[in-house]
């Protein structure tokens, strides 16, 4: 009688969920970048927008923090926004993101010089 091998067996890769939701918004955030035309760049931006809504994504913080709420444009210094450096005491101090819709974001910064995000941390 012949030994019968038993075959060796396929690994599996990890599987993504909405792996398609996330192609297709990475794709639709780097054509934004990539045109010229402001209205079309926002226009990819509101897809992107819908696109992870519906798919239930979760954008990293540095994508979000790119986009105008209100005005869906990307933030572009010079450009679509006016970045500040507001002081509000000794050590702490604040970025101040103003949009040309007149929206402002403010993130604090120069607190603790060592503090990493979380989205940014290994382990």
């Amino acid at each position: 009688m012949a030994k019968e091998g038993k075959k060796p067996q396929k690994q599996k890769k990890p599987s993504v969920p909405n792996r398609d939701g996330f192609s297709r918004a990475s794709f639709l955030y780097q054509a934004a970048h990539v045109t010229k035309d402001p209205e079309v760049s926002r226009m990819y931006i509101r897809l992107m927008d819908l696109v992870t809504k519906r798919t239930v994504l979760k954008v990293s913080p540095h994508v979000k923090r790119s986009i105008c709420k209100s005005c869906n444009r990307l933030q572009q210094p010079g450009k679509t926004s006016m970045m500040t450096l507001e002081e509000e005491g000794k050590k702490s101090e604040t970025l101040q993101i103003e949009c040309v819709c007149g929206t402002t974001k403010r993130f604090p910064v120069g607190k603790n010089k060592d503090y990493i995000p979380f989205v940014d941390r290994k382990g």
